[in-house]
């Protein structure tokens, strides 16, 4: 009984502390470098998710509506003056493409591919460098992740839908604190 209330009020501490930061605040807290920005492609046209293609001709690609708000963000990022350092994507077109378009290059590492296509033992391992890779960060400037949902899933409780992505405190080894979700519905 004991612990099922320390899970409650753990649980509903986290709540409150997540989603106390508004969008203005969360571009302050990017503006002071040192954060890790775990973002979600942006949105794509239809096709098979799965297929990973170097090409990128079979693979399911951004949409004119997905490159479109990229190049909004990168406007946001920039008024924002957010000091961005390295950016890491997962191997599919649709993440390079969008790190590409908000923030200038992208480097691919595979701990960020798609979970879905890599066997359990294998999501375990990337799951656990990506929150490695998080908890660990100290630069001065902020780390951008852009990966795919099931990806943020495996970390975190937040629903970060297409375009949108979650502001992250390094703590050391693999712990670390959400600050927020930036939701790509609202644009600034």
């Amino acid at each position: 009984m004991l612990s099922t209330l320390k899970f409650i009020l753990y649980f509903s501490l986290l709540v409150i502390s997540k989603s106390s930061f508004s969008n203005d605040n969360l571009w302050d807290v990017l503006k002071e470098g040192g954060k890790v920005i775990l973002m979600r492609h942006m949105p794509v046209d239809n096709g098979d998710s799965l297929i990973l293609d170097p090409n990128c001709k079979n693979e399911r690609n951004l949409s004119a509506a997905g490159k479109e708000h990229a190049m909004q963000l990168a406007n946001i990022f920039k008024k924002n003056n957010i000091p961005i350092g390295d950016v890491y994507t997962s191997p599919y077109c649709r993440t390079s493409d969008t790190a590409k378009l908000v923030f200038f290059k992208a480097a691919e590492v595979s701990y960020l591919k798609l979970l879905n296509v890599v066997s359990d033992s294998a999501a375990t391992i990337n799951t656990n460098i990506l929150k490695k890779q998080i908890g660990s960060y100290k630069e001065k400037d902020n780390l951008v992740l852009v990966t795919h949902d099931p990806n943020i899933a495996a970390i975190s409780f937040e629903t970060v839908t297409r375009g949108s992505f979650l502001v992250l405190k390094p703590l050391g080894g693999d712990e670390f604190d959400e600050l927020g979700v930036y939701n790509y519905d609202s644009l600034e």
